[in-house]
């Protein structure tokens, strides 16, 4: 045996086809052909032919779909929406404005002023000029890392603690 040559099995490939599986197949092709009454396995063969190619469907048919399944909306309703939208953006407009209106500013104590920490420029946390290639991921966080420890030192001070 060579090493193309597959070694002898036992498949049921190999076996020649019963009168009833000749018979199957041939009430298969039949109704495949439209010579012969639906089975389930023909609807299977169909329904799987037209997804991987399915067929242009007309206009009218299209339609027909579509008003059956998605409903068309009522003239009066595609007038009513947008008034709804506009007046309840008026409501909360109104809302909001009134709320404002009425309520006082009520005055924080802070207590002593807060020294706030500046921000200051990048140029002080590196030494000398940047190469003209590369590190620019390294830079970058160093000035986030800068960023973030000012910010975090306002907070603490405005929260009062030290």
């Amino acid at each position: 045996m060579t090493e193309h040559e597959l070694p002898p099995d036992e498949s049921p490939l190999d076996e020649e086809p019963t009168p009833e599986e000749l018979a199957a197949a041939e009430a298969l092709r039949e109704a495949l052909e439209g010579r012969a009454p639906e089975n389930a396995d023909a609807e299977l063969a169909r329904a799987l032919k037209l997804a991987l190619d399915p067929r242009p469907i007309d206009a009218l048919a299209h339609r027909r779909i579509l008003d059956r399944v998605v409903p068309r909306p009522s003239p009066l309703r595609s007038i009513l929406v947008p008034f709804a939208g506009l007046a309840a953006a008026a409501a909360v407009a109104l809302f909001v404005t009134s709320a404002q209106q009425k309520a006082p500013v009520p005055a924080v104590a802070l207590g002593p002023a807060v020294q706030l920490q500046l921000s200051r420029p990048t140029s002080s946390l590196f030494d000398g000029q940047f190469p003209q290639t590369g590190e620019t991921s390294k830079r970058i966080d160093t000035i986030a890392v800068a960023r973030e420890r000012d910010l975090r030192g306002n907070r603490f001070a405005k929260w009062g603690v030290r």
